[in-house]
């Protein structure tokens, strides 16, 4: 975060949250853009983040694993609109 100056934090991020050394996703404000750029790891604009996030149904953080529980993912997935 010490990258970003008048960041917002949304959340703690998954290491974090796992209760090891992490940091938070944040977004940087004011921004005048309609998407702000959203500070995960990528760099990504938010949008792209949900984008990511729907596609594994809430769960993006199984991208990282060798063997996601895929039918669970496309059940918990079915019926998200496309942004």
């Amino acid at each position: 975060m010490d990258d970003v100056v008048n960041a917002y934090i949304l959340a703690p991020d998954d290491l974090h949250k796992a209760a090891t050394s992490g940091d938070y996703y944040c977004v940087r404000l004011p921004d005048r853009g309609a998407d702000v750029l959203f500070r995960d790891g990528r760099h990504n604009y938010f949008v792209a983040y949900l984008r990511r996030v729907f596609a594994w149904g809430g769960f993006p953080g199984w991208e990282y694993h060798s063997g996601p529980p895929t039918q669970l993912i496309e059940e918990l997935a079915q019926g998200l609109l496309p942004i």
